[in-house]
């Protein structure tokens, strides 16, 4: 699941910085897309991160 929310906020991420370059008729939207792909990237790396260290408790 983290998977796919960390390609899901590198498309917004790209979205949004495009928008802001390329599309100044829809510049703003990248005041939604950048800061919430920023916030869905951080939440899962950090997802990705805890869930590689763990391990099953010993039975």
């Amino acid at each position: 699941m983290a998977w796919f929310f960390a390609a899901s906020a590198t498309l917004m991420l790209l979205i949004g910085v495009g928008n802001l370059f390329f599309g100044l008729d829809r510049a703003w939207s990248s005041l939604f897309m950048i800061p919430l792909g920023s916030l869905n990237l951080i939440w899962a790396v950090t997802s990705l991160r805890n869930k590689r260290g763990t391990r099953p408790a010993a039975e």
